[in-house]
């Protein structure tokens, strides 16, 4: 039962030319001849002036990134991981923030996109091998040493010789673009396109960097970093009064966005009042409200007076979001099932009587034969199919039961008392029986 109460110019070269020449430059020692011989043409003062890093562009070098992993690594301390990471967040520029508080995750898409990098550790050798030039063997026996292919590229990389005219500059944009494009590069030629683009920024990575851009690639950043310690450091580094109002204000921005890294820069730039402005967006999920435990329907009912009660359904938590005639769908865990159900995403186009809204309900199997709902673990299999999705809708058909609605057409509902969300909830919502329904609830002051 449910119960609630950042250009390169040049006056003689093009910038894309000299921004080629300079990518060509790191790679190939003929390129760096030529690049020589270009500079001498071109104004090598200015040149060296815009192609490097400036405090004055707050422009930040991964391996100063990789210094703060090392500290964070090293601390066990929630208290004083907490405090770096504050620091940190605190030197990045806006967009260098959102950057590196998806970086401390290990991550580069929010996760709800469910957009991985996805990187094998053979594919990772294949890289390794090209950028330090040794074979596949040879990366494969350091590794069996280590265990660590963070560990064997960082060893390896001191050992690397690279012909070079600048210092070779590394930034935090270019790691993070890069390995952006890695969950996205798909079909032929994929495979040789990751590879030639992780062994490119491995060229271009000091030691430690290098180990750092391997683990993470690889999805063992292991640096001790989880979401409640982002909030913490979120509140630490912008939000000085540090009370409890800027807590619950980063809290709700993230209920709301999903993502660290937009709510560290509405933080960062707008403050409290930024964050508790923040609303929702049609197809970005929101993280759901849990209930919390009672001992007994008596200790809600003492506690809180009128209460109302609900159904509890064995299906899947599920999140409608709809905007003119497009239909999202999520679960509670920020899953996109939107084309796993094209049924019920009809349901809701002929049931939701507005424009624009977010709407909750339960999502339950029905037996097609004896029209009696079946566990939740009969629906599961519809969650994850990617093949004879019609087949599966004919064989497990569905049903749900609405129980909330927290938008309305540009409105934010989330504060309003529930019975006023039920009484707002059954005026756009047109039943289809056995299909499209509203939650059985029961308002009562009676424990009977």
């Amino acid at each position: 039962m449910r119960i609630f109460p950042t250009n390169l110019a040049s006056s003689v070269l093009p910038t894309p030319i000299i921004k080629y020449m300079a990518h060509l430059f790191f790679f190939s020692p003929l390129a760096d001849q030529l690049f020589q011989k270009l500079l001498i043409i071109s104004d090598l003062k200015n040149l060296r002036k815009n192609f490097y890093i400036g405090e004055q562009n707050k422009i930040m070098e991964y391996k100063v990134l990789c210094e703060f992993y090392e500290k964070l690594e090293k601390e066990s301390s929630k208290i004083e991981k907490t405090k770096i990471l504050a620091r940190l967040f605190s030197q990045c520029s806006s967009e260098d923030l959102e950057r590196v508080v998806f970086l401390v995750q290990g991550i580069v898409y929010p996760k709800y996109t469910q957009l991985e990098l996805g990187i094998a550790t053979q594919l990772m050798i294949r890289a390794m091998s090209r950028a330090y030039g040794l074979s596949e063997e040879k990366i494969e026996e350091e590794f069996a040493k280590l265990g660590d292919l963070g560990l064997v590229a960082e060893k390896l990389s001191k050992n690397k010789k690279q012909s070079t005219l600048f210092k070779k500059v590394l930034t935090v944009e270019k790691v993070f673009e890069d390995l952006r494009k890695l969950p996205l590069l798909s079909g032929e030629g994929s495979q040789e396109k990751k590879i030639m683009t992780i062994y490119h920024l491995l060229l271009l990575s000091e030691p430690k960097e290098a180990k750092y851009l391997v683990r993470t690639i690889l999805g063992e950043l292991r640096i001790g970093v989880a979401e409640g310690l982002i909030r913490d450091a979120i509140v630490e580094a912008f939000l000085p009064s540090k009370s409890e109002e800027a807590v619950e204000a980063v809290d709700y921005a993230w209920s709301i966005l999903s993502d660290f890294s937009l709510v560290a820069k509405i933080a960062k730039e707008k403050g409290i009042e930024g964050l508790k402005s923040v609303r929702i967006e049609i197809g970005r999920p929101i993280q759901v409200m849990l209930g919390e435990k009672a001992e007994s329907i008596e200790e809600v009912v003492n506690k809180y007076g009128e209460v109302a009660a609900e159904w509890k359904y064995d299906g899947i938590r599920t999140i409608i979001m709809k905007k003119n005639d497009k239909i999202w769908l999520f679960t509670r865990r920020q899953e996109d099932v939107t084309r796993q159900f094209p049924d019920l995403v009809e349901l809701c186009k002929k049931g939701i009587k507005a424009e624009e809204c977010v709407i909750e309900g339960e999502t339950i199997a029905i037996d097609p034969k004896t029209n009696i709902p079946m566990a939740f673990q009969v629906l599961s299999q519809r969650i994850h199919r990617k093949y004879d999705i019609e087949k599966m809708v004919e064989k497990i058909p569905i049903q749900i039961h609405l129980f909330d609605i927290i938008y309305l057409n540009g409105e934010m509902l989330i504060s309003k008392p529930l019975t006023e969300r039920r009484k707002i909830l059954e005026s756009v919502v047109e039943v289809i029986p056995g299909k499209f329904e509203l939650a059985k609830q029961l308002i009562t002051k009676d424990v009977k």
